[in-house]
């Protein structure tokens, strides 16, 4: 009987993780990089990039305009649980950044005035629409094949740490693609849907 309970648990983990990283997880954004579309605290649902393939129409995971969970390109810290496991294993462990995509490989991005241009004209940014502009600029960088430069959605000084600081990173180092917002029903006294739609 107890060998039944010990295999039943140990199942029950090996399909949780198998939910996590291969399916559909929930996660929680750190920080201001991403406001206004998300915000600091706020839970996310995020679909990991073995299920989105298998669903298909989920779109590319390399399309700009998606907002993606990656590998942080950081170094693991010394005696964080990352850096003391095995290679295979870290990556379970890595921190991962939630980042929107700019531009994809071949193409060539710039910030102008807080606005991002890809291959020379405008990208529409309709998930900042309203919302006060950093006149923040950037050389223009063309992509190489296989990765993507990523943003965050808050332009303001140091708010945001993403490809002007590490580059462009490889399509293997996205984990997920942020789906939606999942919140509380109830705000300022009235009743809204607990998951919706990130943009």
């Amino acid at each position: 009987m107890r060998g039944r309970y010990l295999l039943a648990v140990g199942l029950g983990l090996l399909l949780g993780i198998a939910l996590t990283q291969w399916g559909a997880t929930l996660m929680r954004v750190h920080g201001a990089s991403m406001e206004p579309t998300l915000e600091d605290g706020e839970w996310v649902l995020v679909v990991r990039e073995p299920l989105a393939h298998l669903l298909g129409g989920m779109g590319s995971r390399a399309e700009p305009g998606t907002v993606v969970v990656v590998a942080d390109p950081a170094p693991a810290r010394a005696g964080s649980a990352a850096a003391r496991l095995p290679s295979p294993l870290a990556g379970l462990f890595a921190k991962l950044l939630v980042k929107r995509v700019a531009a994809v490989g071949g193409q060539v991005v710039a910030l102008v005035d807080g606005k991002v241009e890809v291959d020379g004209a405008v990208s529409p940014e309709p998930w900042l629409d309203g919302v006060p502009s950093a006149h923040v600029s950037y050389p223009a960088v063309r992509v190489p094949p296989g990765t993507v430069f990523l943003l965050g959605d808050n332009r303001l000084p140091l708010a945001s740490r993403d490809s002007r600081q590490f580059g462009p990173l490889g399509t293997t180092s996205l984990r997920g693609r942020v789906v939606a917002h999942v919140r509380w029903p109830v705000a300022r006294g009235a009743w809204r849907w607990p998951v919706a739609q990130v943009r």
